[in-house]
């Protein structure tokens, strides 16, 4: 009998010691896939907010263009904003949106036929209503477009009356500072959402040290169209397949916080519930949070029994 009590306790304390092993060798794969998966996710995030100041510095290349020479003709502009385009594929479209005032409406709309036979100011006033804009005392419409073939869809439209951007249009005219827009449906877009990086541009050779300054000389917009789907899967390419990112602009109304997930059917990755990473982007007045879970079937470790 005591043998056999002998027998079990060694037997007993045979299997605690290999679980205890287990456990340790288990826990030692989690810290290691945990750090594996930090430090590729904090790359990506890098990759991801690299790109996007790489499109801010072609929005500010042609903001740069306009405030050395003037506003250029047709060809000039196009010659120099299809470098941009070609270079940052993440850019949907560059335009430029000059000042209008209602006494010059219906000549400018006269000359926007020269570059585009339908051409007339109008507005986007939702995600699928357009109108022609009414009556108003200035107007900001896109006149030009690059890449061309976005031109039939994007010219004529109206930056004042347009989904809600008459406060940020002013602000920035008023501050000189370029800035960007919460998330939006973009102008041909239906399921993805964007932004709009809007830079002010005032006349050549005319003073905007002042509040007045710029208001009475501001000359128009460069406007810089990105897609967040574009931003967030040309930085980092080929990789999106092993890790789910999902992109929040925080201070966005609710409905359109989450600006972009990779996530689909509503599917969560990874094997661990606090296995993520977390990285914020901070830039033109605007906070975005880039998410970061593995994906199924990616940076996997066993599962313990006791899990």
């Amino acid at each position: 009998m005591k043998k056999n009590i002998i027998a079990a306790f060694i037997f007993l304390s045979g299997v605690l010691l290999v679980i205890r092993g287990y456990l340790f060798v288990h826990q030692y794969e989690v810290q290691k896939t945990k750090e594996t998966f930090s430090i590729d996710a904090r790359n990506y995030a890098q990759d991801i907010e690299r790109e996007f100041s790489y499109d801010l510095d072609a929005v500010s290349s042609l903001q740069s263009f306009f405030e050395t020479i003037g506003v250029p003709s047709p060809q000039a502009f196009h010659a120099f904003a299809s470098r941009l385009t070609k270079n940052h594929k993440s850019i949907k479209v560059l335009a430029w949106h000059p000042r209008v005032l209602n006494s010059q409406r219906s000549a400018y709309e006269k000359e926007g036929r020269q570059i585009a036979p339908h051409y007339h100011i109008w507005s986007k006033i939702s995600e699928n209503v357009t109108i022609p804009t009414p009556i108003q005392p200035e107007y900001y419409p896109a006149l030009y477009v690059e890449p061309s073939e976005e031109t039939e869809t994007v010219s004529g439209v109206e930056l004042l009356s347009t989904e809600n951007l008459q406060g940020l249009i002013k602000k920035s005219r008023d501050s000189g500072k370029t800035l960007a827009t919460d998330p939006l449906f973009l102008i041909g877009e239906k399921n993805n959402l964007g932004f709009l990086i809007i830079a002010p541009i005032y006349k050549l050779n005319k003073p905007s040290s002042t509040l007045e300054e710029r208001r009475q000389n501001i000359e128009g917009f460069i406007i810089g169209a990105i897609r967040f789907k574009d931003l967030v899967e040309k930085s980092i390419e080929e990789k999106v397949k092993f890790i789910d990112i999902t992109l929040i602009d925080i201070h966005a109304p609710l409905e359109r916080r989450i600006a972009y997930s990779s996530k689909r059917n509503g599917k969560e990755g990874g094997h661990f519930r606090d296995v993520y990473y977390t990285h914020e982007i901070h830039k033109l007045g605007e906070t975005w949070a880039l998410n970061f879970t593995p994906k199924p079937g990616h940076y996997l470790v066993t599962i313990s029994p006791l899990d």
